[in-house]
């Protein structure tokens, strides 16, 4: 808790007033809600001291070889259910969302394809949730990389990187279109 009390402080001590955390999450969803909750006391612990200071979190899992599909699905599924649990409750007459939204981050060339992922970023469960989407994409040299196209259609808010977005025009006029 410490750690992040320390990181905290160094970023309000250089005048960042809100944090969107990326927590790359491993274990079963007791081991996930430890780790959010632990990360939202250090925040408590530095609010007190920078009132002004707002953490959320993005709970993140891998679609690399260390994260079977299955695997990063359910860490994925834990963060949707302990984000209705789990709340900022600093001020308990004022509770607000801690876990804003999920994503799936490595490089991704050595990766799988945001594809395989359509059953599950497409699902009730996921659109349901009310979570964001903030998906890594376009972040590739290689020219058959389409991962944007994914992002895009499983309602991304937001794509981490884009940088090969220039490959898709009309793409990149959708996402200017959409904020």
């Amino acid at each position: 808790q410490s750690l992040y009390e320390e990181g905290f402080r160094y970023t309000c001590e250089n005048n960042v007033d809100l944090l969107e955390l990326r927590l790359i999450l491993f274990g079963d969803e007791e081991n996930v809600g430890n780790t959010i909750r632990l990360v939202r006391d250090a925040y408590y612990h530095v609010k007190d001291e920078y009132p002004n200071f707002t953490v959320r979190v993005i709970g993140t899992s891998g679609k690399n070889r260390f994260f079977e599909k299955e695997f990063a699905q359910q860490i994925l599924r834990s963060v949707i259910h302990l984000s209705r649990d789990i709340k900022d409750e600093y001020d308990p007459a004022n509770p607000k969302d801690f876990i804003i939204g999920i994503d799936l981050v490595n490089e991704e060339d050595a990766s799988k394809p945001l594809s395989e992922y359509a059953d599950f970023f497409l699902s009730d469960e996921v659109i349901e949730s009310g979570l964001q989407t903030f998906l890594h994409a376009g972040e590739s040299l290689r020219m058959e990389n389409d991962n944007v196209i994914d992002a895009y259609l499983f309602g991304a808010s937001r794509v981490g990187h884009g940088f090969n977005l220039y490959r898709f025009p009309e793409l990149l006029q959708k996402f200017r279109e959409k904020g």
